[in-house]
């Protein structure tokens, strides 16, 4: 039995879902001054540096860094991703 998996349908599924894990990867895809500072953290870092807008679905950089404390929980469609 062949079974074939179609990744490109897959990842792009993935990319339309708007959670803080695909805001934290498209954060790192920009070419501008936002996507060079948030290759310079791990996702578990990414909170003391930027502030996740649950409007916009997307990080911006903090005005003042800010010492999170805890985990970043994961949400169900992020870890069926």
């Amino acid at each position: 039995m062949l079974i074939v998996v179609r990744l490109d349908v897959h990842l792009e599924t993935a990319f339309e879902q708007k959670t803080t894990l695909t805001a934290y990867f498209k954060a790192n895809a920009d070419t501008g001054e936002i996507g060079e500072e948030a290759r310079k953290h791990t996702y578990q870092e990414f909170p003391e540096y930027f502030v996740y807008n649950k409007s916009q679905h997307k990080w911006t950089p903090r005005r003042q860094r800010h010492s999170a404390l805890g985990y970043m929980p994961l949400t169900d469609e992020e870890l069926m991703s």
